[in-house]
């Protein structure tokens, strides 16, 4: 995992580094406060970074064993040990970088049973997640008493003292044949047998524990104890709902590498093959998955997090693998729980291995039912859409990628894609979303990368040839890509990789590149047997060893005799001493004999006594001496880098030097031309110069006749200024007599405009008289129609009378 290292959390390593070597020098008061100070400013820091390459962090490993190794201050002793669980506990640590400085050593020697009960579980604590996975190379000195130790323990009370005991003693004891002749040298086999059965019936990781170290110790038992495997695979699947509750590591690590052991061993193969609960236990897991998908978010500590869904995507890749139909039909459940996990990179590669599992067994197994075929298409179709994501990324990051893990996450993610070409409906939906231009970006991006650097060789060899035999297999099914496939055979630098990876590719990789080779024409060979031969003498003139460590033991260890004959001949001694005590051998030969053997015993005894120092004195020793190696390796790796970074700084100054060779030249040039320039401008000057004095004479001719028009001008402004000032006495007199005119056409306005105002209220009496004689006219018109009326109404009347006899 990469980390960045904060600039506090630097700060605070060199401070430990400086204040611990002051306290190696001198033992006082203030440098162990100092010491202390800085320890605990480290255990309580949460922005740890664990690069093995980093020589600050490897100066810092080797100064706080140098520190351990050698104190006698409890307090500062435990305050390391502070800082040793903080590390693991944030999750960015690797157990086999740490074993690597020995801190088992240290932390053994400090087990003992005058310890209080709860530091006795901080180092037993510490001791489990540091032996998980260590290989013993020897007898260890230390190993013995820690084992003596932890077979005791393992029966106490305290149900954590238990636990960690049992964790340790099947981390020590998992492939590693002289922990295990130590645990059967000095324990009653047939007594630690029962012992671990009595053990079952308290917690369910320690019966798991319980059965994982009986599995190891099968090989000198000789057989484990019968027990159901539906019932194992039910407490393995119990075990990891709580482990991935809690966010253990440990407790997951150590149940799922179990569970592999197990689904391989010959007694129980079939039956962990052939479990019938699948399908509900992996619901249920991917239920206790989405709980962890709501609170990763807000959780801190995101890197447990992430450990521990890969464990579990790592069991779940395991049980993919099974031909089982309970787990065929998971497979959508499974797919929709990775379309999330997808976009974080801690956990992408082991999410795409799931698909490619499913993928093959979709593919392979005809008898799987339509309508599941159909939903787990649907499903993989929306894993596409993460998977391009992925891949648009792609190029953003390359440019930024330093790290061989990013690279390999998108060279699985393109052989995933290749997988998912061989499925017909899969295929066209490539097709549609997958465009020319992005495919082609990516193989122009792969330009942008310096291939003279071997380690940029290694790191994109993967991810390159994954790529090309993706665009091959799309030319297979569709010509169309052809031409990016030529454009891409095109280039030169396609060969060189190839060229790399048929020298130092793996057998897989060499293989797809003789696949692609078939479909190369003459030219493409030839270019590429040239980039053999400039990839040869490249390899030739820079030495490169791979170094490899061989953590094991090649020859095969075994006891003197087995558990049945030690017991035999344990028996056979008790008796021949029981009957020498009792007098019952008298024969004195024999007894002769018995007290030979018995001095022969003693001395034999003796000789072991001694044979043990001469191990312990020899693993101390041999600890020194690898010690003394990794803080060699760490100086001759600081010194190789001092001398890269000396050789770039060489390399960096020589190009300096030549650009300000060029620099020179060009200001020698710039100079002469801006000489010739100064001479020009110099002879222009002087011609210039004759040229501002003869213009500066008839300036002065100039500023004479000037002088003179000014005169000349001032005398016709002052006659101009009188005549004007005369007219304007002459118009002001004008002006009063209007003025005067004025005043009198105003007074006759004014006579004039009373005249007439009396004239109209004249007229309006008139007209007032006139409106009264309209109203008596029209009365009297009233009046004579009245009357008229009258008249004739009369005359009707008289009318009507005559006409009677």
């Amino acid at each position: 995992m990469e980390n960045l290292m904060s600039q506090s959390f630097h700060t605070s390593l060199k401070n430990f580094i400086i204040t611990a070597k002051q306290y190696s020098l001198n033992h006082n008061e203030s440098s162990s406060k100092a010491v202390l100070c800085s320890l605990q400013i480290l255990g309580q820091s949460n922005q740890f970074v664990f690069d093995s390459k980093n020589i600050l962090i490897q100066e810092f490993y080797i100064t706080l064993y140098e520190m351990m190794n050698t104190i006698n201050d409890d307090s500062i002793m435990w305050a390391s040990i502070n800082v040793l669980q903080s590390f693991i506990k944030q999750g960015y640590f690797d157990n086999t970088k740490l074993n690597n400085y020995k801190f088992t050593l240290i932390l053994s020697k400090l087990l003992k049973d005058e310890l209080t009960l709860e530091k006795k579980i901080k180092i037993l604590k510490l001791l489990q997640d540091l032996t998980y996975g260590a290989q013993l190379q020897w007898q260890e000195s230390y190993l013995t008493e820690l084992i003596m130790l932890l077979v005791k323990w393992i029966s106490s009370e305290d149900r954590d003292l238990k636990s960690f005991s049992l964790g340790i003693l099947m981390n020590v004891c998992c492939k590693n044949k002289f922990a295990i002749f130590t645990l059967v040298k000095y324990t009653d086999s047939k007594h630690f047998m029962r012992l671990l059965l009595k053990l079952q019936s308290d917690d369910i990781f320690i019966r798991v524990q319980v059965y994982k170290l009986l599995l190891v110790l099968e090989q000198v038992s000789g057989h484990i104890p019968n027990v159901e495997t539906n019932y194992l695979v039910d407490i393995i699947f119990i075990v990891l709902e709580e482990g991935l509750k809690h966010k253990n590591v440990f407790v997951l690590r150590h149940v799922i590498d179990f569970f592999v052991d197990i689904s391989e061993h010959s007694s129980w193969k079939n039956s962990v093959l052939n479990y019938s609960n699948y399908k509900s236990k992996l619901i249920n897991l991917l239920k206790a998955m989405e709980d962890i998908k709501q609170i990763e978010k807000s959780h801190n500590n995101c890197d447990i997090t992430f450990q521990s869904v890969e464990l579990i995507f790592k069991f779940i890749h395991h049980v993919t693998q099974f031909q089982n139909e309970s787990v065929f039909e998971v497979y959508p459940e499974i797919i929709i729980q990775i379309l999330h996990w997808t976009q974080y990179l801690d956990v992408f590669e082991q999410t795409v291995l799931i698909l490619q599992a499913i993928i093959i067994n979709v593919r392979n197994n005809s008898h799987i039912g339509q309508n599941l075929q159909c939903d787990i298409y649907e499903k993989l179709e929306e894993s596409l859409n993460v998977l391009f994501i992925f891949v648009s990324d792609f190029c953003i990051t390359l440019e930024n990628a330093t790290c061989k893990s990013v690279w390999n996450k998108y060279a699985v993610c393109f052989k995933l894609l290749r997988d998912m070409l061989k499925l017909h409906n899969l295929y066209e939906k490539i097709e549609e979303k997958l465009s020319l231009f992005s495919l082609q970006s990516i193989f122009n991006s792969f330009i942008l990368i310096d291939l003279k650097d071997l380690n940029n060789l290694k790191h994109i060899a993967f991810v390159y040839i994954e790529v090309l035999c993706f665009l091959s297999d799309l030319v297979a099914n569709n010509p169309t890509w052809m031409s990016l496939f030529s454009e891409v055979l095109n280039q030169k630098h396609v060969y060189y990789v190839l060229a790399f990876i048929m020298y130092n590719g793996s057998k897989n990789m060499k293989q797809k590149v003789l696949e692609l080779v078939t479909k190369f024409s003459q030219q493409s060979i030839l270019m590429l047997s040239d980039c053999l031969e400039k990839i040869e003498e490249q390899l030739s003139s820079i030495e490169v060893k791979s170094i490899k460590n061989t953590n094991s033991l090649d020859t095969e260890e075994n006891p003197l005799c087995s558990f049945s004959q030690e017991e035999q001949l344990q028996m056979y001694i008790d008796k021949l001493e029981n009957m020498f005590n009792s007098n019952k051998i008298h024969n004195i030969n024999t007894s002769n004999v018995i007290k030979l053997y018995q001095y022969k015993i003693n001395a034999s005894k003796q000789s072991e006594v001694w044979l043990k120092k001469s191990i312990d004195n020899a693993s101390e020793e041999i600890t020194r001496l690898n010690y003394k190696i990794h803080c060699l390796n760490s100086e001759s790796t600081q010194i190789n880098q001092m001398l890269l970074e000396n050789h770039q700084a060489i390399d960096g100054l020589t190009m300096e030097n030549c650009q300000l060779k060029d620099k020179l030249n060009d200001i020698t040039n710039q100079f002469l031309a801006m000489s010739n320039n100064f001479k020009k401008l110099t002879q222009n000057y002087e011609s210039k110069s004759q040229i501002v004095q003869q213009q500066n004479s008839t300036i002065k001719n100039l500023e004479g006749q000037l002088k003179k028009l000014q005169e000349n001008s001032n005398k016709e402004k002052t006659n101009l200024l009188e005549q004007l000032q005369n007219e304007k006495n002459a118009n002001k007199m004008q002006v009063s007599k209007l003025e005067q005119q004025l005043i009198d056409s105003q007074i006759i306005i004014n006579e004039k405009t009373e005249e007439i105002d009396s004239k109209i209220s004249f007229i309006k009496n008139l007209e007032n008289c006139i409106l009264e004689k309209d109203k008596d006219v029209l009365d009297l018109r009233k009046q004579l129609q009245e009357q008229h009326r009258v008249r004739e109404m009369i005359s009707q009347m008289l009318a009507a009378t005559s006409s009677k006899p």
